[in-house]
């Protein structure tokens, strides 16, 4: 009895379904299998508990990203907006929840972090409850859920923007305010062009732009002429800290021009491969994957949550439990902050690269929820 022949028997058999009948070996086999299904489940629980505790901890150094948005959220209601590195709109809309106290709305919104991780698979037709157990032992979404970024309700935009593609209205509202939220994503529009769904694109175009300046004009433009150069020196001061290509580059001894092209021109490759495999066979899921990529190539600033973007690729590609769920559990080896570590940063991207591959070149299976026109 082999690990691989445990791995397949725990893929394959159903949610603690009793041992099949057959030689002792099998049974054993089997028995073995539920074991570590159950080991599984046990594990999710008490890591996503205790991440969840270090979270709510009152420590400076925790849901660093809700404080921020807190206390964004305080300055709005203070009529003192100051500088915000993420679009005003994100602010907004998390206003309710600095009209509490810190540690309540700090409670609610990782409540609801979670709760969004679920609402991605589900919408994405994941039923194996085994995908969820093990998507909460990914770092990168352990590393969300501590941080109190908004990464895995940008996960929720991108499921919705693939299950409602062919519903135009829902798909360029789903996806403008995904890319408002983040802008960083801006590939997805790429993506709506390379399939020509030229209708929803020009929707998004429009949608996004009224967003953003609807935003910006509720807190009366203030800051909107020193944003850009926030940002820039943002990039400037932390992106060496991440795991970009800027940063993989940075590492080792490029300047910080030579490493933004290579980044850029990397990310150009990207996206014209998306446009070429957006006329093939299962262009649309390709197309879609690289779009997604795209948006981590082209960022200066890559933090190891953002890789947990990369379950929606996967959970689109196979619903059900395999070795690909198991795989970004090697992101473990990655900080929070790469430091500047060459080795760390090109580890955390061989990884990136097999997950992406194997959704690639895979064909995907016929998934039990339609598309929704």
């Amino acid at each position: 009895m082999t690990v691989a022949t445990l791995a397949k028997r725990a893929s394959a058999a159903p949610w603690l379904a009793p041992p099949r009948r057959g030689r002792r070996g099998g049974r054993m086999e089997n028995l073995v299998a539920r074991a570590l299904t159950l080991n599984l489940f046990g594990y999710a629980v008490l890591v996503t508990a205790y991440v969840v505790f270090l979270a709510l901890h009152p420590q400076p150094d925790r849901l660093y990203d809700f404080r921020t948005f807190w206390h964004a959220g305080r300055d709005i209601l203070a009529g003192e907006p100051g500088s915000f590195i993420y679009p005003p709109p994100v602010a907004i809309a998390l206003l309710p929840l600095a009209l509490l106290p810190f540690g309540l709305g700090a409670a609610i919104y990782v409540v609801g972090l979670l709760a969004s991780v679920a609402a991605t698979l589900y919408v994405l037709g994941v039923r194996d409850l085994r995908c969820y157990a093990v998507a909460v032992l990914w770092w990168p979404i352990l590393s969300s859920l501590g941080n109190g970024a908004i990464t895995t309700l940008l996960g929720l935009g991108l499921a919705l923007a693939w299950r409602y593609r062919e519903r135009r209205a829902v798909a360029a509202v789903v996806v403008a305010l995904t890319i408002v939220a983040k802008l960083f994503l801006w590939p997805l529009w790429f993506w709506l062009v390379a399939t020509k769904r030229w209708t929803t694109a020009a929707a998004v175009a429009g949608a996004a732009g009224v967003s953003v300046v609807g935003g910006w004009a509720l807190i009366g433009f203030a800051g909107v002429r020193e944003y850009p150069d926030l940002l820039a020196r943002l990039a400037s001061l932390v992106q060496g800290d991440g795991y970009s290509p800027v940063a993989l580059g940075l590492s080792l001894g490029a300047s910080p021009s030579a490493a933004r092209v290579a980044s850029l021109v990397l990310g150009g490759l990207l996206m014209a491969a998306l446009f070429v495999v957006a006329r093939r066979d299962d262009g649309d899921r390709r197309a879609f994957t690289l779009a997604v990529v795209a948006s981590l190539v082209f960022s200066p600033i890559v933090w190891l949550h953002y890789l947990a973007l990369l379950i929606v690729p996967i959970a689109i590609r196979t619903p059900t439990f395999s070795a690909l769920w198991v795989v970004p559990t090697a992101f473990c080896v990655a900080g929070v902050s790469s430091g500047g570590d060459a080795s760390t940063i090109a580890i955390v991207w061989l990884v990136a690269i097999l997950l992406v591959l194997w959704t690639l070149l895979a064909p995907a299976p016929r998934s039990r929820i339609p598309v929704r026109a």
